[in-house]
């Protein structure tokens, strides 16, 4: 759409910054003289008004299967990403349920084989024995 001024811009001093006396252009009444700069537009063409609608509606599905090929990657890579940290944590598990295996296991030997021992001497076994396998 193309803008046009209706009314032409006052003269201008730039030496002396100042208006001319004559504010009336010819042609205008009082209150087209009032300094009103508003651009107004001029009448479309009929290529102007007939082409972008079509284009238009091109450009916004063309838009909406961009964005929707995005979502569609990141959801897949969000899904990918769930997978892995689940096998992460499925592997963790199993490792903590093979130490938690381990540790019972050495807990009922040493228990099944110090029954002469006292009962002190026995947890602070086992506390040290713990630490020894948490370490590993």
């Amino acid at each position: 759409m193309t803008l046009v001024v209706e009314e032409p811009l006052p003269d201008t001093d730039l030496d002396q910054g100042t208006q001319p006396k004559d504010d009336k252009t010819p042609g205008t009444t009082d209150d087209e003289s009032s300094g009103d700069m508003t651009l107004r537009p001029s009448k479309p063409t009929p290529p102007e008004t007939s082409s972008p609608q079509p284009m238009n509606e091109e450009l916004n599905i063309g838009m909406m299967n961009y964005v929707k090929h995005i979502f569609d990657e990141q959801g897949n890579q969000l899904k990918e990403l769930n997978e892995s940290i689940n096998t992460c944590f499925d592997r963790h598990n199993a490792f903590l349920q093979k130490q938690d295996n381990e540790l019972q296991e050495a807990i009922d030997n040493l228990n099944k084989h110090s029954s002469g021992l006292s009962k002190t001497f026995k947890e602070s076994f086992i506390k040290n024995y713990v630490k020894i396998l948490l370490k590993n």
